[in-house]
């Protein structure tokens, strides 16, 4: 079997695959497929201000009838609240409708100029970013949060190697959680490692990759796509299990969580999956990824000051 929950360094209990709602667009059909989730037993709700669906998750938890104390909801500071954490916290729990959260990320390392707007530009229409804006300091206000007692861990997210040397030197108290991209084909072994050895779980945002989209350019470096790739296709075909089912299998294995997107009920169902996958298949999936260049799917140009690897 794949592991249901691994130990955060507070000593809590994270479950192993959590449900992220991708769109308030399509309401109902992102409720089914949040229902579908916690129906089948997810119990790990992962919400973002970013995506407005935080209110959506509120009435998916209320529905649903779980005691509160058997969910694990994870909730996101966006780039444009650094400047009032405390406030953005609120916030969200007032979306939410619960009286606690149990892990509060940092979404990014990185902060845009304050506002309504979540992309906010330059005249030279350049995001804007506060490049003078020191992610350690909004850290801090994240610890004051533990103080309110109504978040149980904080974290990170996207942060490299370099960025957690940088924050741990000044850190009160370490992050819990660093929630980044990791999939065969950026493994990021050496970050796995470093956080292990400092006790920071690694949860993988996007453990299937991204499929290509219509409306999207391919982002910069990309040349394949990891769900699409015929390699992983043959895998799965051997473990008998579909591609996403085997990638979430080995995102599992590794010991790093997985969250997998909420967009359908029917989608919910079919990739849903608790068979462990053998270490021959593993070790082959790994091997993949020592084979090509690196694809980061989650970046954008303003973004590169971010990874350092």
């Amino acid at each position: 079997m794949l592991p249901r929950t691994f130990t955060l360094n507070t000593g809590a209990k994270i479950p192993s695959l959590a449900l992220r709602a991708t769109s308030n667009r399509s309401p109902t059909r992102t409720l089914g497929a949040l229902n579908a989730g916690l129906e089948l037993g997810l119990r790990h709700v992962v919400s973002e201000h970013l995506l407005g669906t935080e209110a959506i998750i509120g009435q998916a938890i209320e529905k649903s009838g779980i005691p509160r104390h058997e969910l694990f909801i994870t909730a996101k500071l966006w780039n444009t609240q650094h400047n009032d954490v405390a406030s953005a916290f609120e916030q969200s729990l007032n979306n939410l409708g619960v009286d606690y959260i149990d892990l509060y990320l940092m979404q990014w390392p990185i902060a845009f100029r304050p506002g309504h707007d979540l992309y906010p530009k330059t005249n030279d229409g350049v995001l804007d970013c506060l490049l003078d804006s020191d992610f350690t300091t909004t850290w801090k206000q994240l610890e004051n949060l533990l103080e309110t007692k109504r978040v149980k861990a904080i974290g990170v997210g996207n942060c490299s190697r370099k960025k957690l040397e940088k924050l741990l030197k000044v850190a009160k108290v370490p992050p819990a959680v660093n929630e980044t991209e990791i999939h065969p084909y950026l493994p990021q072994w050496d970050l796995l490692r470093f956080c292990e050895k400092k006790g920071i779980h690694l949860m993988s945002h996007t453990p299937t990759g991204l499929g290509p989209r219509k409306d999207l350019k391919h982002p910069p470096g990309v040349t394949e796509y990891l769900i699409k790739s015929p390699e992983i296709g043959k895998i799965a075909e051997k473990a008998r299990l579909n591609s996403h089912q085997l990638l979430v299998a080995w995102a599992l294995k590794r010991g790093t969580s997985a969250i997998i997107p909420a967009i359908e009920e029917r989608r919910i169902r079919e990739n849903w999956n608790e068979k462990n996958i053998t270490d021959e298949i593993f070790n082959e999936i790994s091997e993949l990824g020592k084979s090509k260049m690196p694809q980061r799917y989650v970046t954008a140009p303003q973004f590169e000051i971010v990874f350092e690897d």
